[in-house]
């Protein structure tokens, strides 16, 4: 079959929220696959209230799996597409669904890629219970290709069985035509930038704390405000404190400009896959100091290229910044190795081509 012919069929979020996969699935359908490939999005993201309640009843999620299903069995039927690709959000709910995805694509011979878009590390680190790892294997035995962004989640999936001959380890891509340029703000103040969403998962404890110990340093968060972070209290707390701005969510290429005004990119998360907004950082050419999670260690080559800091070390991170704070050179120094790495690994056009040649061999 020729390229021409190619169509792939995507089971992914898109925006809203804001966030890593629905952002890779955003520029899929903004910028396609190449000439002559053809796409169809199947939107998987939450919506309405459900964005920042977590805590939905089984009814709604069922209904949301529904109307999913309903609409991959239409393009299945009546488009045919080559590849059904499952951007899989590893949640003990979502993961009956997405094998739910597979095994209709299955029947009716279509191929799968199941990409794992998080951190799935299962096994003596992550104990999954007995009916998801049930559901994880059904969706891996009926997987062509399985996805994995990082080392440590490749390993996990071998955990579930003998699926390394179809387990590869692909990064996420960014859109270097969406990265603004770097514009530091023209304060003396040392300006530190967080993007993600505002939970405690996300390091927003070690933030706080962080800025509490930095009140010389500016510090500006973008990102939505979770419900479960309310409840903690966190926001109330973080938001009292002079030295910090609540930016809140905003459409993708604005928050970019926000961080490229930053010096400093600060992100403590607790778990992570292959987070975007560490990625765009480097290719802004801002040093980023982070938590060694998920991809993380993998895309930031210390020391030359940034700071890796267990997540709830607040000395560690305190002395990072204003490591780089005293020292303009050193932070441009990093930047810039950062900004190279990421033009050499992490452009969209040479990932998608991976993509491409991957969907070319099991279809």
């Amino acid at each position: 079959m020729s390229q021409s012919n190619r169509h792939i069929a995507y089971v992914s979020p898109l925006p809203p929220p804001i966030g890593g996969i629905a952002t890779w699935t955003e520029t899929i359908q903004n910028r396609g696959l190449g000439d002559g490939w053809r796409i169809s999005i199947i939107n998987s993201s939450l919506r309405g209230k459900n964005i920042t309640d977590q805590r939905r009843s089984l009814v709604t999620e069922a209904v949301r799996t529904l109307q999913i299903l309903f609409s991959l069995i239409w393009i299945l039927i009546f488009k045919r597409p080559n590849v059904v690709h499952v951007n899989c959000s590893l949640s003990e709910r979502g993961v009956f669904r997405d094998a739910l995805v597979a095994g209709l694509a299955r029947v009716l011979r279509v191929s799968v890629v199941a990409n794992l878009n998080g951190n799935f590390l299962p096994g003596s680190m992550v104990a999954l219970s007995r009916r998801t790892e049930i559901a994880y294997r059904f969706l891996f035995r009926r997987s062509q290709q399985i996805v994995a962004l990082s080392d440590g989640s490749r390993l996990g999936v071998q955990h579930l069985g003998n699926f390394d001959d179809i387990t590869i380890v692909m990064p996420c891509f960014i859109d270097f035509s969406n990265v603004p340029e770097k514009s530091p703000s023209s304060t003396s103040n040392f300006k530190i930038g967080y993007l993600g969403a505002l939970l405690e998962s996300k390091g927003l404890g070690t933030i706080y704390e962080t800025a509490l110990k930095l009140p010389e340093h500016e510090f500006v968060l973008v990102g939505d405000i979770r419900t479960e972070a309310e409840s903690d209290g966190l926001i109330r707390q973080i938001s009292d404190l002079p030295n910090v701005t609540l930016a809140g969510s905003m459409p993708h290429f604005p928050a970019l400009e926000i961080i490229a005004s930053c010096n400093a990119l600060l992100f403590p998360s607790h778990s992570e896959g292959f987070p975007l907004a560490v990625v765009e950082a480097m290719a802004i050419g801002l040093p980023v100091v982070a938590s060694p999670v998920g991809a993380i260690p993998e895309m930031i080559d210390t020391p030359d290229g940034g700071y890796l800091i267990q997540p709830n070390d607040i000395d560690g991170y305190v002395a990072a910044l204003t490591e780089l704070s005293a020292d303009p050179n050193l932070a441009s120094k990093i930047g810039a190795h950062s900004k190279d790495k990421a033009r050499a690994l992490y452009a969209y056009k040479d990932v998608i081509a991976r993509w491409r040649d991957l969907y070319i061999s099991i279809s």
